[in-house]
């Protein structure tokens, strides 16, 4: 009977090293810095990897800021492209609902995309997991950048948090 247990420990024991062989990512699945930074879309192949599950990346050393929202940004999250802009919303402060001009808004709830080439497999996969949900959940749809025919286009690149300008402000 002990050797049939010590047989099932050990078994358990392969199968827990396999398992964490299978997930173990490196740093360049999350961001290439040495990559030259090119447009470039997300592929089939990038939403069928897409996690159940995202990988801790403090484990590779990456430092994580507890609110990526919060910065040197109104409300944490929103660059304001100058002051006049700021004050043009109404009680001085910045409507999150929506954007009340037209020509702010995206045509038909279609958002032209365009993505880093720096991100690696693994963030790659994790942003068109974002966008898979965001088509579930909203109307509104990212759709890949064709040069010739969106010159206003959402660019996903890696840099020092998670922020936008508000609505549709024009070129890249």
């Amino acid at each position: 009977m002990a050797t049939q247990s010590k047989t099932a420990c050990f078994l358990v024991f392969q199968f827990g090293l396999l398992l964490n062989l299978a997930i173990t990512i490196k740093l360049e699945d999350i961001i290439n810095e040495n990559e030259i930074d090119e447009e470039t879309t997300l592929t089939d192949s990038d939403f069928a990897k897409a996690p159940e599950k995202e990988f801790n990346l403090t484990l590779l050393g990456i430092q994580i800021k507890s609110d990526p929202t919060m910065g040197n940004m109104s409300e944490g999250d929103i660059v304001l492209p100058n002051l006049k802009g700021f004050l043009d919303y109404p009680n001085s402060r910045l409507e999150r609902s929506a954007v009340r001009q037209f020509y702010r808004r995206w045509p038909n709830g279609k958002i032209p995309y365009a993505i880093s080439s720096r991100y690696g497999p693994y963030s790659r996969s994790v942003i068109a997991k974002a966008m898979k949900k965001f088509h579930e959940i909203s109307c509104v749809r990212f759709i890949p950048r064709v040069h010739d025919k969106h010159n206003d286009y959402l660019y996903i690149m890696p840099h020092d948090g998670c922020y936008s300008l508000v609505g549709r402000a024009g070129g890249r």
